[in-house]
């Protein structure tokens, strides 16, 4: 039998609408064989009965397939449903006597780590000046304008970073400059803003640096994942402006959970270009190395050194290590793991947050073991799938629209093999009319898994395209 005539008949058995429910039971020994007499493979499952709507005699393992199929689908869109309607704002936990620890792994348990590295650096963050001075500007809008500033408003009002009078001030004279900063005190906002612009040089962020009154000062601003002008520094690769901040004073970070100052420095080191930019990059990394810094490892497949933290990573072959400690005398390979902050699957807020869940789904699902059935519903789906081998509806189409050329002839093609796939052809034909193609992005392309995702929207961003091209890019 051909691929295409198995993949319709499968599409077929499938496809036809049918009412049924399904149990599935862990004590009932009763088995019943996937397609018999063709393999050994069994699939658990109790007494099941189907109303079919249609003539066709379909397979009751076909009916298992799709009815665990569409378990799947409710499964997943109720357990977002939770998430999104059920689970309480996350800094109301702090109230509770929670930390902001608990909830970070809560919340990385949960959902993921860019929601929890989301809720740690704001909490961090709700001490800084700027944090401070943007609560204060809101209360007032509010008392002004209620109706406007109301809770859910997507309207809010902050600090304007950098500060009005600073901005250009790369362009001015060196006797403007000093007057400036005689009336303008910069905060440690502004600078972290001026560090992050490839404009200014080191020379500026030094002078400005100068005339802050804490360094050390927690940063507000939110370019980064950090809340440390060292960290900034680490990150834009200026290993004059963390030496100097290293004089003064100011310690390297190691957060349990965002990056630290070695890890900022390693991800500088990864995506330098040679010569002068990967020179400063290894040099800052000595230099943080100096200075007791650590980083979050992670064991890499094929040896060499590999790290990641929230967003982030870095990747370091052996050939790289090697030559770096050749070309520059640094040694990755003595870089100390540091301490990291782990998810508590016991915590008492996570087993609040279960119980939660569990109650939504089985209230949704009308089932009190919605985890345990979704379980051996994935497990009977990947026994038949193994059986029938399907192809996926992708795949299919690509194969069709890469041996024909004429929009006609590919849908005919499709709709002989099965119907839906001519919907889905259309649906992504319709699509493509919002992309414009781009010529020359190997470059770009070839940077994946070198630079990180943000450095190459910003590489993309920068080439000034249309949105229907930067659409292109995207799906690339």
């Amino acid at each position: 039998m051909s691929k295409y005539k198995r993949i319709f008949i499968i599409g077929l058995l499938l496809c036809v609408g049918f009412v049924g429910f399904i149990t599935l039971n862990t004590t009932d020994q009763s088995t019943l064989s996937p397609i018999s007499g063709e393999t050994n493979k069994q699939v658990h499952l109790n007494e099941t009965t189907f109303k079919d709507e249609s003539d066709i005699e379909i397979p009751e393992t076909a009916k298992l397939y799709r009815e665990c199929s569409n378990f799947e689908d409710d499964f997943r869109k109720s357990e977002s449903d939770w998430l999104k309607n059920e689970k309480p704002d996350w800094a109301s936990f702090l109230v509770d006597g929670y930390s902001v620890d608990e909830i970070t792994t809560a919340v990385e348990y949960i959902q993921n780590s860019n929601f929890a590295v989301s809720f740690r650096v704001e909490q961090l963050r709700n001490n800084s000046t700027l944090a401070k001075d943007n609560n204060s500007l809101m209360q007032q809008a509010k008392s002004l304008l209620p109706d406007v500033f109301k809770k859910g408003s997507p309207f809010s009002i902050s600090k304007r970073v950098p500060q009005q009078a600073l901005e250009n001030f790369n362009a001015l004279s060196s006797s403007q400059k000093t007057s400036l900063l005689n009336s303008h005190k910069p905060s440690v906002d502004d600078v972290a803003y001026f560090i992050n612009d490839k404009t200014y040089g080191d020379d500026d962020i030094l002078l400005l640096l100068s005339k802050v009154e804490d360094p050390s000062a927690i940063v507000g601003y939110s370019k980064l994942d950090a809340i440390s002008l060292i960290d900034y520094a680490a990150k834009a690769n200026r290993v004059e402006i963390v030496e100097y901040l290293l004089d003064i004073g100011v310690n390297i970070t190691e957060d349990a959970y965002l990056g630290s100052t070695m890890d900022w420095a390693l991800t500088s080191l990864m995506s330098a270009s040679e010569g002068k930019a990967q020179q400063n990059a290894a040099r800052l990394v000595s230099l943080i190395w100096n200075n007791g810094g650590r980083a979050n490892l992670t064991e890499p497949l094929d040896g060499g050194v590999e790290g990641r933290f929230p967003r982030q990573f870095f990747r370091f072959s052996n050939e790289d290590i090697d030559l770096l400690q050749q070309l520059y005398g640094i040694n990755l390979r003595l870089i100390e793991q540091r301490n990291i902050l782990n998810v508590n699957n016991n915590s008492r807020l996570l087993s609040q947050l279960r119980k939660s869940r569990e109650d939504y789904l089985a209230n949704v699902l009308n089932k009190d073991d919605a985890d345990d059935f979704r379980l051996k519903c994935k497990n009977v789906v990947a026994d038949l799938n193994g059986i029938w081998n399907p192809s996926s509806i992708y795949s299919v189409l690509e194969a069709n629209i890469k041996q024909i050329k004429s929009p006609q002839s590919i849908k005919e093609r499709l709709a002989a093999i099965d119907p839906i796939l001519v919907d889905k052809y259309l649906e992504q034909t319709l699509k493509i009319h919002n992309f414009s193609y781009v010529s020359g992005l190997d470059e770009i392309y070839g940077k994946v898994g070198q630079s990180t995702i943000f450095e190459i929207i910003d590489e993309v961003l920068s080439l000034g395209l249309s949105d229907k091209e930067n659409s292109y890019v995207v799906i690339q």
